[in-house]
C-alpha cells in the first residue's frame, strides 16, 4: 500500500495493488476515463485492473505507476515528453519533444516532432491539451524492468533494476 499526491489530485495503492484517485485536473491526471476530471470521492484508476500496482508517482499533471512485475505506466498531460512515450496525437500545436534516456551505459536522444498549427495563444486551454492529454495508463519503455519511479513537476524519472536511470521531460 502506498500514497502520492500532486497539487491537484491524490492516489492509493490498496493492499491488493489496486490503484485508486481523486480530485480535479483537466489534463487527465485522474486516469478514470476520458474528459473525466473530478472526482470527488476515490476510484478506480482504469486500465490498471489485473495489475499489482506497488507504487504511484504525481507530478503537475501526468502520473506514473510501477507495477510489481516492474512494468511503467504513465498518463495525463503528455507535453515535453514527461510520459516517456510520444504524444497520443497534438493537432493544434507545434513542438520539438526531446526525451533523453540516460544510464551507466552512455545516453542516447531520441527527438519526435509533433506537427500541425502554431496559434495556440489564441485558443482555450482544453483546445490547447486536446491531443496532449492521455486519459487512462499506458504500459511505456515495455522492454525494460522498474523498480523505482519518481515525478518532477514537468518531467518523470524512473530507475530499471540493472541501475540504469531514465529521465523523460521538460527539466528532466
Amino acid at each position: 500500500a502506498g500514497a502520492a499526491a500532486s497539487g491537484v489530485v491524490s492516489y492509493a495503492v490498496d493492499q491488493a495493488g489496486g490503484l485508486w484517485a481523486w480530485g480535479r485536473s483537466t489534463r487527465g491526471q485522474l486516469g478514470v476515463g476520458m474528459g473525466h476530471v473530478h472526482s470527488a470521492e476515490p476510484q478506480r484508476v482504469l486500465g490498471m485492473e489485473g495489475q499489482h500496482v506497488k507504487a504511484v508517482a504525481a507530478g503537475w499533471g501526468h502520473a506514473l505507476a510501477l507495477t510489481s512485475s516492474g512494468a511503467l505506466y504513465s498518463w495525463g498531460f503528455s507535453a515535453h515528453g514527461r510520459l516517456g512515450s510520444a504524444p497520443p496525437s497534438a493537432p493544434h500545436a507545434q513542438e520539438e519533444v526531446q526525451l533523453e534516456f540516460r544510464g551507466t551505459r552512455g545516453y542516447q536522444d531520441m527527438v519526435l516532432r509533433v506537427s500541425g498549427a502554431v496559434d495556440q495563444a489564441l485558443k482555450s486551454e482544453r483546445e490547447v491539451l486536446e491531443g496532449q492529454v492521455q486519459w487512462a495508463p499506458q504500459w511505456v519503455l515495455r522492454h525494460l524492468k522498474f523498480i523505482h519511479i519518481a515525478c518532477g513537476m514537468d518531467h518523470s524519472v524512473a530507475i530499471t533494476d540493472s541501475g540504469d536511470v531514465y529521465t523523460f521531460g521538460a527539466g528532466g
